[in-house]
């Protein structure tokens, strides 16, 4: 029978009542739990391992039937409990009281036996389904918690290479982990260690590896700062995007891109003060930006593929990044017509690039406006230097 091995609570205050009850349900194999008033009640149907029937007097000390019907449900227990009020009382106010208290269900008193079993029976079905659901609710949890440890590890591996904002985005957006591009304007930072190459070649390999992941987890934490894509770590070099896959309009993610270069120029004393504690010469960093319309997009195959950058424009940052010196920013008159007045133009240089039949003008930026509010400070170089 649905019954044989239920466990009920029997909850009244009447001697009789709580005998009469027992006796039939012992009858019908059943596990009683009793309680002879509503505190007790209440203790036991909130209780890691509740019974998952329950017969509530509606008169009795402390919490009456109904009140413990309330107070069960507010608890929103993961354990539904099926409750029945016991009462004399038969008018329809009354008992759609008793129902609006959270109770599923009454039996007059005196019981039928009969009807009381029937009832119960009832209560069973629907707690077997309740069961049944909470076990599915488990399984369902259980996943979901194994599906947010896969995504929270996917996020925190992406999130090495673009920022939080931006690998939300892309997982959140299954195109946009299609292959493909599209046409953008971005502003591309490339930055590079100068003297770094011949450096190294001195160097023991331990110190070299740790002297470089000391300089780029430094500068990763700038370019993260300012919402910049890392396109590419080349050795020492880092190529950088600003302006996708996210965009805040060509001018804003050049002045971004070039209060980043910025802050990663005045980041370089921090780097070199441990560089040096290293017991190592320290390092100078020169970075070109550049401004300009190229093809951004997931290059490769289905199985391997990156996000990366492709143009002219990008060929051009490298060759204005070849013309630094440590310490120093060089800049595109494009990305300078994207920033306008909010950049400080310490000079201004005429040079041949490579690939181009004419020669550009770069400018040296020492710093950046407001909203930034960020200046390197002032450097005299040669004019032999600046040639």
């Amino acid at each position: 029978m649905l019954l044989v091995g239920a466990r009920v609570l029997v909850a009244d205050d009447c001697m009789v009542t709580q005998a009469m009850l027992q006796a039939s349900l012992s009858e019908w194999g059943i596990e009683v739990v009793s309680a002879t008033d509503g505190h007790q009640a209440l203790e036991i149907l909130t209780s890691p391992n509740p019974p998952r029937l329950a017969l509530l007097d509606w008169v009795m000390p402390g919490f009456n039937g109904p009140e413990v019907c309330r107070r069960v449900r507010h608890q929103k227990a993961d354990r539904y409990v099926y409750m029945l009020l016991l009462t004399s009382m038969g008018d329809k106010e009354h008992l759609i009281k008793g129902l609006k208290s959270g109770a599923d269900d009454y039996l007059f008193k005196p019981f039928d036996p009969d009807e009381l079993k029937l009832r119960l029976q009832a209560g069973a079905r629907v707690v077997a389904l309740q069961e049944e659901l909470e076990k599915k609710t488990a399984i369902i949890q259980e996943k979901n918690q194994e599906l947010e440890k896969h995504n929270q590890f996917v996020r925190e591996a992406f999130g090495r290479f673009v920022t939080d904002e931006v690998a939300q985005q892309l997982l959140d957006t299954p195109e946009g982990l299609r292959l493909g591009g599209e046409s953008r304007t971005v502003t591309v930072l490339m930055s590079d260690l100068r003297g770094f190459t011949p450096m190294s070649d001195k160097l023991e390999p331990s110190q070299v590896v740790g002297m470089l992941n000391l300089y780029l987890s430094k500068m990763v934490d700038v370019i993260m700062k300012y919402g910049g894509t890392i396109d590419e770590f080349i050795g020492d070099a880092i190529l950088v995007i600003f302006g996708a896959p996210m965009t805040e309009g060509p001018k804003k993610d050049a002045e971004r891109a070039l209060a980043c270069a910025v802050e990663m120029q005045l980041a370089m004393k921090d780097v070199n003060r441990d560089v040096m504690a290293m017991g190592m010469p320290p390092l100078g960093m020169g970075i070109g930006l550049n401004t300009g319309e190229v093809v951004v997009g997931n290059i490769g195959s289905e199985k391997r593929m990156k996000y990366s950058v492709v143009g002219s424009h990008v060929n051009l940052t490298s060759r204005i990044e070849s013309f630094t010196l440590g310490g120093q920013i060089l800049i595109s008159g494009s990305t300078l017509s994207h920033v306008g007045k909010k950049a400080r133009v310490d000079g201004r240089l005429r040079v041949k690039v490579k690939g181009l039949d004419h020669a550009v003008s770069i400018f040296e930026i020492g710093g950046i406006a407001e909203p930034y509010n960020l200046y390197l400070p002032d450097v005299d170089y040669s004019v032999e230097e600046l040639q």
